[in-house]
């Protein structure tokens, strides 16, 4: 099969899988029987500094998630609607949002909308990623080189999903990478005995990433990765297929010095070993852990995103 053959029935597999997922999305919110639940909160400043904010902008002092697709979009409109309608006069709302859904949303013009899943083409005036994770940490030491390579993934495949799971199956068969693959029946590995929560699970995860330079960070139900920003933050270099990512303040960061990205899996091994072959990997994890420090953590992120508000005219 040849390059464009494979190129194109990857891209087939895409539109099916958004397919199924609008449709099923659309089969939810018509649903008459549906009881839309409550989102789950946290504090605002788990993510946030709030201070900076105060004089400008009004910021709702929860972050909201819904647990499922569909059931999200309807009270995320619901939410941004109540949040513009209580925003004092003179103010900019601010409303924070963690889920996978990744479709638009009603953002008014006069409104700041921070979320962690969205498509880069579609995003509208006011909208800004937000990492699902700020929480400042020190990264782990260099892991050196060897002879190849090592690239490491725990986690699940799903798939049911045109993303992870064919970039774990090219790594794999590429002689010139060597892999480190912890591969879960599921999410926190759920029907093998796992648990949300699970030491032993956090403890593989962690471990699987210090003990590589390169960590499988392609995007899983919502058009983010929570892992993306663990292993940045940890000091390793996040690689992935490209499905129109949006990635934090891409005005500032060049992410072409700290990931690797490509829009096939083939791209994307031939990346890795590209940037093994030019002697940088180790400081390219060093940039990692400061790109992740300087942006992307608390209490940096509020500073740039600020920073940026006032650069696009708020």
């Amino acid at each position: 099969m040849s390059m464009a053959q494979k190129r194109a029935r990857r891209n087939a597999r895409i539109q099916t899988y958004r397919k199924q997922v609008k449709a099923w999305w659309e089969k939810k919110r018509s649903s008459e029987e549906r009881s839309l639940p409550e989102p789950y909160t946290a504090d605002t400043s788990n993510y946030l500094t709030p201070t900076p904010f105060k004089e400008k902008f009004d910021l709702d002092k929860k972050v909201h998630t819904w647990a499922w697709l569909g059931w999200g979009a309807v009270k995320m409109n619901e939410l941004l609607r109540e949040n513009k309608a209580k925003t004092p006069t003179g103010k900019t709302s601010i409303t924070a949002i963690i889920d996978d859904y990744e479709g638009p949303l009603d953002v008014h013009p006069d409104q700041i909308l921070l979320r962690t899943s969205m498509r880069k083409s579609q995003r509208k005036r006011g909208e800004y990623t937000l990492p699902p994770t700020t929480s400042p940490r020190e990264p782990y030491p260099v892991c050196p080189g060897g002879k190849r390579p090592l690239v490491g993934f725990c986690g699940a495949l799903y798939p049911s999903t045109p993303w992870r799971k064919p970039l774990i199956d090219q790594l794999t068969q590429d002689t010139r990478i060597a892999t480190k693959f912890i591969l879960r029946k599921g999410f926190w590995n759920g029907g093998n005995g796992g648990t949300i929560g699970d030491k032993t699970l956090i403890r593989d995860f962690q471990k699987n990433i210090e003990e590589t330079q390169f960590t499988v960070c392609c995007r899983g139900g919502g058009n983010f990765s929570f892992r993306f920003y663990e292993t940045l933050a940890a000091g390793r270099i996040p690689v992935l297929t490209e499905d129109d990512i949006s990635l934090p303040f891409e005005e500032y960061i060049d992410y072409s010095k700290i990931i690797v990205i490509g829009k096939t899996p083939g791209q994307v091994a031939n990346g890795i070993w590209k940037v093994w072959r030019s002697g940088d990997v180790e400081a390219m994890q060093r940039r990692c852990a400061e790109i992740s420090k300087e942006f992307l953590q608390r209490p940096n992120y509020s500073v740039k995103l600020l920073e940026q508000l006032t650069k696009d005219g708020y």
